[in-house]
């Protein structure tokens, strides 16, 4: 109900995440990011405001995703990603190395370096910088929809045109 300010902030809802605490996470598409309280029933709403920096990069949400840190990431369409510890937002994009700003897919890996599937390509971030693998390194196709890693630490990953598997220990992308 658009008119009750403790329901959700939008119908089209594209992404559930449940975090560590239980906590239920909603992405919606136009009305931001919603934290579900179990107890009252109730939403809270964290919406992009663009006199304020420290809230959430956009109002289109895509994939939402904890680390182990319990950081919650949110990928948008066309904004990048932020990354919300509970108290405010962190905001990366382009500027900060990200290799698109529409983001579609978010992974930690067994290392703890976060993935995200853009756009232009597969992003890498260590905690520090960004690394981006793309068509000029091998990917079929740029716009990558899902990551995964599998039990020997390879990351592999979906896009429009088939799969690819990448193996960080050695820097080889396989496709198909």
């Amino acid at each position: 109900d658009p008119n009750d300010a403790s329901s959700l902030s939008h119908e089209d809802v594209r992404a559930i995440y449940e975090d560590q605490h239980g906590t239920l996470w909603i992405g919606t598409w136009g009305g931001g990011l919603n934290r579900f309280d179990r107890d009252t029933g109730t939403f809270t709403h964290y919406q992009h405001d663009p006199d304020n920096p420290d809230s959430v990069n956009d109002n289109n949400i895509r994939p939402l995703y904890e680390d182990r840190a319990g950081n919650l990431w949110i990928g948008t369409d066309g904004k990048g990603v932020s990354m919300y510890d509970g108290e405010s937002f962190t905001h990366f994009t382009t500027n900060e190395g990200l290799g698109d700003n529409y983001v579609y897919s978010i992974l930690e890996d067994r290392e703890g370096n976060l993935w995200f599937g853009t756009g232009a390509g597969l992003s890498k971030f260590n905690g520090k910088t960004f690394i981006s693998i793309s068509t000029k390194d091998g990917l079929k196709d740029n716009i990558v929809w899902a990551i995964w890693e599998d039990r020997a630490g390879a990351i592999w990953l979906s896009t429009e045109n088939g799969i690819g598997k990448y193996n960080e220990k050695n820097g080889s992308l396989v496709v198909s």
